[in-house]
């Protein structure tokens, strides 16, 4: 799998979250798939994954993806992995949440295999490489 190609499978499993669309966040996934929440929550597998995702989405959580940018991309074709930064919002049980985060993702037979996620908790001090909100502009680091 090539930059690109992994480029857009991170971005369809993100819009199938935003679009509550789950056979498109699936598609995006090998069975075998492991997902490790900024939380420490692990969905192991598409079953697995497909009930976190319904539920999520579903009553009583009626968890909406209401933003998901990508705001960096870096991508190891040797290792089949990306790093990726971004900027998150949703609601959930009605509350707003909105932060920074970043997802190292593992690839194999051009699906995603594995996602650990990593929430940003503090504003550190001076600038965007510190911790002020992103541009909105994908920074491409080839």
């Amino acid at each position: 799998m090539d930059r690109e190609r992994a480029q857009r499978k991170v971005q369809n499993y993100i819009d199938g979250w935003r679009d509550r669309d789950v056979d498109r966040a699936l598609s995006t996934l090998t069975s075998d798939v492991v997902i490790v929440e900024c939380d420490g929550s692990t969905a192991r597998g598409l079953e697995d994954v497909a009930r976190w995702l319904r539920e999520w989405h579903e009553a009583p959580m009626d968890g909406r993806v209401t933003a998901w940018s990508i705001t960096r991309f870096l991508f190891d074709g040797a290792v089949q992995t990306a790093a990726i930064e971004w900027d998150f919002a949703c609601t959930c049980h009605g509350a707003e949440s909105t932060f920074l985060g970043s997802s190292i993702i593992a690839f194999e037979n051009g699906k995603i295999s594995r996602i650990h996620e990593y929430r940003m908790e503090k504003v550190a001090c001076g600038g965007e490489d510190a911790g002020e909100r992103p541009t909105g502009r994908i920074i491409d680091d080839r």
